[in-house]
């Protein structure tokens, strides 16, 4: 089993501070990992990954442009090689950082601020960090952003909650001096957004604020010495025009248009159409006119701003986990992905261009199912929500709420497309139309993680509890009671999925830790052991009616041989939970994977059954190629594994 194509994810829109550029590179930061870019190809170098939690900032080295440094949530910080991934140095923090910012002048030398508004130093050398300035004495003034002084040694600027400013000089010997509140500028009160030293003076800092705000303060006598005319669309992100001195640019969230200002007046000079979407965060890659741009649907694009070109524009891939990934049975070609960031995308697959973005629904998406036959698709939220959609308008056609907590499954009946199930942790499972009529509604003693409707039987509703118990519903019969109960599994199930090729064959997974392979018929099941961790994601292949892929929290996915209970393969190419996977039946040695790491990933099941192909190759006759799926559950007379078949339709 081998990847062939990778789908880097966005850039995530949790923290600004997460894109930058040195020696010829640039890089930004989903939620768990870090993509590495040439500048002069834009082709993907390398994808890094060391953290466990969202990264919340990420700084070049101005000194040494192959090193960048990067923090998060996990209470670590990593100093990374960019040319070779290499991790330089990695260092436990006391308290949690939201952004940190390389000295420009002392390359051993690291900023960072707490989420209490505490500023430290790290000394990368020697690897130890020393707590500058206390925390703050009031929720206000709560670091936002942080910039050291470009030109002038010692001097760190920082904007508050509060829309206050402040000074801090590490080297300062008394607490007073080393953080000092900067009177003035009253007015402002919404949180400041970005900062942005003159590079060409000590004295003068750039301050935007949310609102759409932007003032020029002279820091040495403390004073605002100019106020811009506001924005109305409010601004994400500043950034002085190193080769026209003067005059810097500003983005918002709301428009992709660059407006370009000089200090000497209050209103913009030019304003110049980038992207069709808004802006994340912009920073400028250091001795050209290229600015480095994330937008609001995830993609990341330089664009020239003296050529007033985008010279590069990335995927508009999601910025945050990947929950589901599910193939349009009636187009092979054609892809939805949901996820943590609220949105579903919709993929062609030979290009990888993202077709449309379905936005609207509120919360995160968990699952996500096609009708049999067209293109409407079904997601399920946290919100307790089940949208429609008309994927080719990119429309929601209706809007359904049955359930009192999070759905996590949703299932659209492949037999019977007037059928939809959900399951959610309210405890219960509800059957309806397409169009939000309840026909059925299922109570477990506990929530209900996974549902799946059986490929054979229109009827037949197989559920997964937090009770350990998978369930098969028959929906024509009047009883609200289960046909089947299997019991096994020591702790919740959170996935059902049956075989597309053995009509009595279910599969769970579950967070003790195993797989297990249910013949309903007779109620006994094979257990699949080697997860590590809660396994979430399941697909049978849909030819070799004996193979089974399983996801897990481990990070890993596995193949399994389940007549001998056998792992045949273990991938650890994610870096994260393992969340979604899937195949179409007329490409069914290729798998669609999505993860935790926010990367979408596409396998092409290659070596299991090897001399399939070439019996092909040789056109052997059919009947040694083609066989039914239930002759090869059971071994042959003498006790080994029957000659594998090709079983699907």
């Amino acid at each position: 089993m081998k990847q062939f194509k990778l789908v880097p994810s966005g850039c995530q829109g949790w923290h600004a501070g997460v894109l930058g550029a040195g020696g010829g590179r640039y890089a930004y930061c989903s939620t768990l990992a870090i993509y590495v870019y040439d500048c002069a190809t834009f082709t993907l170098q390398k994808l890094l990954t060391g953290h466990d939690r969202t990264i919340t900032g990420l700084s070049w080295n101005p000194s040494e442009p192959l090193l960048f440094a990067t923090c998060s949530l996990d209470a670590k910080a990593i100093v990374w090689n960019a040319s070779t991934g290499e991790r330089v140095k990695t260092r436990a923090l006391e308290v949690l950082p939201h952004g940190l910012d390389w000295n420009p002048h002392l390359a051993t030398e690291i900023a960072w601020y707490d989420e209490s508004g505490g500023v430290h130093l790290w000394h990368v050398d020697d690897n130890k960090t020393v707590r500058v300035t206390e925390k703050a004495a009031r929720e206000g003034h709560k670091i936002k952003v942080m910039r050291w002084n470009v030109r002038r040694p010692g001097v760190i600027a920082c904007g508050h909650a509060d829309g206050s400013l402040s000074l801090v000089q590490p080297e300062a010997r008394s607490s007073s001096d080393r953080l000092q509140r900067v009177p003035g500028g009253k007015e402002h009160t919404v949180p400041v957004v970005d900062l942005r030293w003159d590079t060409l003076s000590p004295l003068y800092l750039l301050c935007g604020y949310k609102n759409g705000d932007v003032s020029l303060w002279d820091m040495e006598s403390q004073v605002e010495i100019n106020v811009f005319d506001r924005q109305g669309a409010g601004l994400r992100s500043i950034g002085w025009l190193e080769w026209a001195p003067g005059n810097f640019a500003t983005v918002n969230n709301r428009t992709g248009v660059i407006r370009v200002w000089n200090v000497s007046q209050r209103h913009p000079l030019e304003l110049v159409r980038a992207a069709r979407s808004g802006f994340q965060s912009v920073t400028f890659m250091p001795g050209t006119q290229q600015a480095l741009c994330s937008f609001t649907d995830g993609s990341v694009g330089v664009f020239h701003v003296g050529q007033k070109q985008m010279q590069h524009r990335g995927l508009p891939g999601h910025t945050e986990t990947i929950f589901d990934v599910r193939y349009c049975p009636s187009d092979k070609d054609t892809l939805a992905t949901a996820s943590y960031d609220s949105t579903v995308k919709i993929w062609h697959t030979p290009t990888m261009e993202c077709r449309m973005t379905l936005t609207g629904q509120e919360g995160v998406i968990y699952g996500i199912s096609w009708a049999p036959d067209d293109t409407r698709l079904v997601s399920a939220s946290s919100r307790s929500e089940l949208y429609v959609w008309d994927t080719k308008r990119g429309k929601k056609l209706t809007v359904m709420k049955h359930h009192a907590d999070a759905i996590y499954r949703v299932d659209w009946n492949k037999l019977n497309k007037g059928l939809i199930a959900s399951s959610s942790a309210d405890g219960t499972c509800v059957v309806c139309s397409p169009e939000g009529e309840v026909r059925r509604k299922y109570r477990h003693p506990r929530g209900v993680y996974g549902c799946h409707w059986s490929p054979f039987n229109e009827d037949l509703l197989a559920t997964g509890c937090h009770d350990a118990v998978v369930r098969v519903f028959d929906v024509s019969q009047a009883s609200d009671q289960p046909i089947r109960v299997l019991k096994g599994h020591k702790r919740r199930v959170f996935n059902t999925v049956w075989s597309p090729l053995l009509a009595n064959v279910l599969a769970s997974g579950s967070d003790d830790l195993t797989v297990r392979v249910w013949n309903i018929s007779t109620g006994r099941s094979k257990v699949l052991e080697g997860h590590t961790h809660n396994v979430r994601a399941l697909v049978w292949s849909g030819e070799l009616p004996w193979v089974l892929l399983s996801g897990s929290w481990d990070g890993t996915i596995r193949l399994w041989d389940t007549r001998n209970q056998a792992c045949l393969r273990v991938i650890r190419d994610h870096h994260a939970d393992v969340y979604g996977l899937d195949a179409h039946p007329d490409r069914p040695f290729v798998f669609a994977s999505s993860s935790r790491d926010t990367s979408l990933r596409f396998w092409i099941l290659d070596q299991t059954a090897p001399q399939l192909r070439v019996k092909a190759i040789l056109a052997r006759p059919w009947d040694e190629i083609l066989g039914e799926s239930d002759d090869f559950l059971a071994d042959d007379e003498h006790g080994g594994a029957r000659e594998p078949r090709l079983c699907g339709s």
